[in-house]
């Protein structure tokens, strides 16, 4: 049932009627609540409504579901990170890294963190692994074009 659940949800996604979406991928969760990908929609859908910490905290459930998924570990983190929660949010990037090593958004994510907490040299080890200064990774994610 979580999986019909959780299509439902998404097609409603889909054709902008959020709070109908959130209402099936709530009921999704709480139906099958081991159902990894119905945490990560229900989190995607609090990430867009500007509910940070409830995404965060759904996106942690995902984790709970499969522990190996960066891209939920990596999310968690950016929630945390938009909580000014560096430090925290860094350890949640270092565990997605760990899932993708060398995984360009990731090393880049732990450096700005790092940054954030004050660990400016430990930041540059991250950003070095990736051959670019901050600010032209930086300016190539605002403008793919960009050739720094």
């Amino acid at each position: 049932l979580g999986p019909a659940l959780h299509n439902l949800g998404g097609v409603l996604a889909e054709t902008g009627r959020m709070d109908e979406a959130e209402h099936w991928f709530e009921q999704c969760v709480k139906t099958c609540p081991s159902y990894g990908s119905g945490w990560t929609a229900l989190a995607q859908m609090k990430e867009h409504k500007g509910k940070v910490e409830e995404a965060a905290n759904a996106y942690q459930h995902a984790v709970n579901c499969d522990g190996k998924d960066d891209h939920a570990l990596n999310r968690v983190g950016l929630m945390l990170f938009v909580m000014k929660k560096y430090q925290v949010a860094f350890t949640w990037f270092e565990r997605a890294l760990q899932q993708r090593p060398g995984w360009p958004g990731y090393l880049y994510n732990c450096g700005k963190a790092l940054e954030f907490t004050g660990e400016s040299e430990k930041a540059n080890s991250f950003y070095n692994q990736l051959g670019k200064t901050p600010v032209a990774l930086t300016a190539e994610m605002i403008r793919p074009d960009f050739k720094g």
